[in-house]
């Protein structure tokens, strides 16, 4: 693993490393060691606020999910993320991949669409189930 300026630049897990690209203070790609892009991402106005994530389309397994997938975040009050979405092209229509629920100390807890707690998954489990 390495960091700069206290920011992430690569990590390996498992063998397999992701690189990270910043504009500014925000990720907005991540690829594999190969250089194939593996997510990138779309923000507001705001540095924490994100608004997509976008997946290429070669990262995706399953023909009905051909061409790019984008998953949208839906923010609270405080902008804090509480859903990601997407477009489901096989169903034609929208559905919740995952909720987003912070403690009193900002801890996340990641809940499926039916408030069921998923645990040990990091933030983006929807889109690696993709």
């Amino acid at each position: 693993m390495a960091a700069t300026e206290s920011r992430w630049i690569r990590t390996i897990l498992g063998g397999v490393t992701t690189k990270y690209y910043y504009d500014g203070q925000r990720v907005i790609l991540e690829t594999d060691n190969a250089g194939t892009e593996q997510r990138g991402f779309v923000y507001g106005n705001y540095i924490d606020e994100v608004l997509a994530l976008v997946i290429p389309a070669q990262v995706h397994d399953t023909p009905w999910r051909a061409g790019i997938q984008t998953y949208y975040y839906g923010h609270d009050h405080l902008f804090s993320v509480c859903i990601l979405f997407g477009y489901d092209q096989g169903e034609e229509e929208w559905t919740v991949a995952d909720r987003y629920e912070y403690d009193a100390y900002g801890s996340v807890h990641i809940l499926s669409s039916d408030f069921c707690i998923l645990c040990g998954l990091a933030i983006h489990a929807a889109a690696d189930r993709a």
